[in-house]
């Protein structure tokens, strides 16, 4: 089966697709003898068979959709689609056309029928990737057909079945987006039968030895590293996990030009501190910008960064409020003010 993308929110794979994908879809990710990693393993091979929901936590670059698709490999589900949803990019007026699909005529524009997400799912798996980025109306939209396996096409009367297995990936606090209003409760207990952790590489540390040498391998590169480099990379918190390794390792041969790899090559990639891999402040100037040029107006940039800096302290509005250089009762007007809280 054809890798099919549909649009920039959905991407429909059979089994056999993602094998040497350069998303690491090789198992990079799980490399490693860690007692952190061996759980995801152990996880993986007790819930893989079964058909109950997964929620899948993680930093950015910790390789969540990997796991996702790894799950559906080892399921009874995998010789079916496995549709992989971002959820960040579910909105606009077409929003219900995309999960629900849509009638011909059903809208200007609709010159044809158009399955959806939920229906191209069927006997097979779909992946909510960074389902706490839903958008509340879809929030309410899914939590009915998760419950339900039930739909309509826009456009239509007739209600629709779909036969998936659900698994949801998010790198944010749920329960504190809970707290906050941002999230359904009823929708996070629905997608939350089963969870899986997974670690960063700052807290499996042990790994990236073995993980390092196994990555530039498979980039060609098979000359021993120097101690002083090896210590300098195991030190280094990785913010961005197993991707920005990837990452810095292609850049530092690149900069090596054939030489062997020193802590020189590695110059703009890590530095020798153990830098705490998040602040509100840096949170801050990432959602901004990335959402400004994306095109939101000043107060959905507020939002996010309050609900960022209430996840970065695991929902205490006090030490909340003090990194945003609030007062804690400015803090609870504007929770009322975004959520009614």
């Amino acid at each position: 089966m054809v890798a099919i993308k549909t649009d920039n929110a959905v991407d429909i794979v059979g089994a056999s697709d993602y094998v040497g994908r350069d998303d690491l879809g090789d198992g990079s990710h799980y490399f490693g003898s860690s007692s952190a990693i061996e759980g995801v393993k152990s996880d993986v091979g007790a819930v893989a068979a079964t058909e109950c929901a997964v929620l899948i936590l993680g930093e950015t670059g910790t390789g969540k959709s990997v796991l996702a698709r790894r799950i559906h490999e080892h399921s009874a589900r995998k010789d079916k689609a496995f549709v992989d949803v971002n959820c960040s990019a579910l909105c606009g007026e077409l929003l219900r056309s995309e999960v629900l699909g849509h009638a011909r005529g059903s809208f200007t524009g609709a010159v044809s029928d158009r399955i959806g997400l939920v229906e191209a799912a069927d006997g097979g798996t779909l992946f909510l990737d960074e389902i706490g980025d839903m958008p509340n109306e879809v929030q309410s939209l899914m939590l009915k057909i998760v419950e339900e396996k039930t739909f309509r096409r826009v456009g239509e009367n007739r209600l629709r079945k779909s036969n998936f297995r659900l698994i949801c990936a998010t790198n944010r606090n749920l329960r504190v987006a809970v707290t906050a209003g941002a999230f359904r409760e009823d929708l996070f207990y629905r997608i939350n039968t089963f969870h899986i952790s997974l670690p960063s590489l700052r807290n499996r540390r042990e790994d990236i030895p073995g993980l390092v040498e196994h990555l530039l391998k498979k980039m060609g590169y098979t000359e021993p590293l120097s101690d002083e480099t090896m210590e300098q990379l195991t030190l280094y918190p990785w913010p961005g996990n197993i991707r920005q390794l990837q990452n810095g390792l292609e850049r530092a041969l690149i900069y090596a030009n054939g030489e062997p790899l020193a802590p020189k090559h590695f110059v703009d990639v890590v530095s020798s501190t153990d830098a705490p891999p998040f602040t509100t402040d840096e949170a801050a100037v990432e959602a901004a910008g990335s959402r400004a040029a994306a095109g939101w107006d000043l107060g959905e940039i507020e939002r996010v960064h309050i609900l960022r800096a209430l996840e970065s302290f695991d929902g205490d509005k006090l030490k909340a409020s003090e990194a945003l250089g609030i007062s804690l009762s400015t803090l609870y007007r504007k929770l009322d003010k975004f959520w009614g809280k």
